[in-house]
């Protein structure tokens, strides 16, 4: 059995990060966002992005735009046609060296394969595992160290989410 505890994500891939990250803040009340270049921070994955991660409530949203639009991981999942915004992952939380142990035996025990898995030595560990068969969307797991907490998590803003306006109380 595979534990999905420790949801705290919901991914996403788009066409355009700055006309997500503007209807976010118009539609869903979280105007303030984390954005970066994954390209820029790590320059020898052969498959770069822009980034976005907000906290809404308790949940994290992270937006990419993939640089390139036939990147392998991100591909099937892209808006076609124009403007988009499409889910890619839940993305679970790990605490510890044993967790993310676990999590890798239970989704090879469940025939679940690898899709992606990349380390920033010191940082973070990430993988992504193609459950696309059973659930129509991808497992991201996050296995951040002290500075990845602080990148991934800490420095992330936090948006209330308030949608209701103030003339329909």
């Amino acid at each position: 059995m595979l534990s999905l505890g420790g949801f705290f994500q919901i991914g996403y891939v788009t066409t355009d990060l700055e006309r997500s990250v503007d209807l976010y803040a118009k539609r869903f009340g979280a105007p303030n966002w984390f954005t970066f270049d994954t390209g820029a921070l790590n320059p020898d994955r052969p498959y770069a992005s822009f980034v976005g991660l907000a906290w809404i409530g308790a949940v994290q949203v992270e937006l990419i735009q993939p640089k390139n639009v036939e990147q392998p991981l991100y591909a099937d999942a892209m808006p076609k046609g124009g403007f988009g915004i499409n889910l890619h992952h839940l993305g679970y939380l790990l605490d510890s060296e044993a967790e993310w142990d676990a999590a890798t035996i239970g989704l090879a025990a469940l025939n679940i394969p690898v899709a992606s898995r990349s380390t920033v030595e010191g940082v973070v560990e990430v993988l992504y595992a193609d459950a696309r068969p059973v659930l129509g969307h991808y497992l991201e797991y996050v296995w951040p160290q002290a500075d990845g907490r602080k990148f991934l998590l800490d420095n992330v803003p936090r948006n209330r989410g308030d949608i209701v306006q103030k003339s329909n109380r």
